[in-house]
């Protein structure tokens, strides 16, 4: 089952651990890109997104001339960025009584209610986003992985699918969607995500780690070993738990050496 969402390590894009797979390693879903491109406002306006390492959050570049507002958003997101919720929660409401469309407030507030398990009030909150501004990145690939967490595979490949409609190389959407296949039973697909997510961008730990995971449950043990190379090659963290479980299990692998042609 899914749980809270967590940080893989520093300077590292947030993720969610999924469920616990054979030999003890673990699942992971990006919950959100690092930066996820210039999108319009419904003002027509440019925004770049950009993701916080550590929670997720998404911080405008421009508001219209709204200084105030914009100093009050700055503060929100930086107790966000800290961990205090309660202040970020309140100061968010503040800014919402005035300026209640405003996609990047309500894509921040979804998240915190989303790490507290208010899955209901975070969707609620992602969808008002995507009202405001249809192309809004964030929302959609959030509303992704909270309905991931829901359970509902049907609501989290629509979003998943509008993420990448939206922004097709969305290397973070390619994985996420990889493992919703994979848990519906195409693996097919599942691998074809995940291949393709790795292609755009092979430094993703989690497109390398969820390839392998796939490679070595079919079989292909050289593949896998590739993949989990290159896995730790990215991580290189030996702090963090995921990595050294990784180390761990392919320690003693006997892996053919390619053919040569």
């Amino acid at each position: 089952k899914p749980v809270e969402a967590s940080v893989l390590g520093p300077g590292t894009t947030p993720a969610e651990k999924t469920g616990q797979g054979k030999e003890g390693l673990s699942e992971w879903t990006v919950q959100r890109p690092k930066k996820t491109g210039s999108e319009p406002s419904p003002k027509g306006s440019g925004r770049q997104v950009l993701a916080a390492a550590r929670t997720g959050t998404v911080e405008p570049q421009d508001r219209g001339g709204q200084e105030v507002l914009k100093q009050s958003y700055q503060q929100a997101y930086s107790w966000q960025q800290e961990g205090k919720t309660d202040l970020a929660l309140s100061r968010y409401r503040e800014i919402l009584s005035q300026d209640p469309y405003n996609p990047y407030v309500l894509t921040n507030l979804g998240l915190i209610y989303q790490q507290a398990g208010n899955l209901k009030e975070a969707i609620s909150l992602y969808e008002k986003a995507m009202e405001s501004d249809p192309t809004f990145v964030a929302a959609a690939q959030n509303l992704g992985v909270a309905w991931m967490k829901a359970g509902n595979s049907e609501e989290a490949a629509r979003w998943l699918e509008r993420t990448l409609a939206l922004q097709p190389d969305n290397a973070n959407a390619l994985v996420n969607l990889g493992l919703l296949y994979k848990r519906r039973g195409n693996r097919e697909m599942a691998r074809q995500a995940l291949k393709k997510a790795w292609m755009l961008n092979n430094r993703l730990p989690e497109a390398s780690y969820n390839l392998a995971r796939l490679e070595e449950e079919a079989g292909n043990i050289p593949e896998a070993y590739r993949y989990y190379q290159q896995f730790l090659q990215t991580r290189n963290d030996p702090n963090d738990k995921l990595f050294r479980e990784v180390q761990r299990h392919v320690q003693n692998w006997k892996v053919p050496e390619p053919v040569q042609k």
